[in-house]
């Protein structure tokens, strides 16, 4: 079972290069830039379906990484 499978429960969200590049460094991102809708946490995949990070709402219209998995 892959992370991201393990997770499913939560919503996605694809990132293309250049999100998926801000994920992978940790960054606070607008929920808008994100693609992010609702409440979340929010799994954050790459084009292949793996698990990048998981996000959370940082207050307001940010989220913010709970978790950054290695590439």
């Amino acid at each position: 079972l892959s992370p991201a499978e393990a997770l499913r429960f939560m919503p996605a969200v694809v990132a293309d290069a250049e999100l998926a590049s801000a994920v992978g460094h940790g960054k606070v991102l607008p929920l808008a830039a994100l693609g992010a809708d609702g409440p979340g946490p929010w799994r954050v995949l790459d084009d292949d379906g793996r698990l990048l990070a998981v996000y959370e709402d940082h207050g307001g219209a940010t989220a913010k990484p709970a978790v950054v998995l290695p590439a």
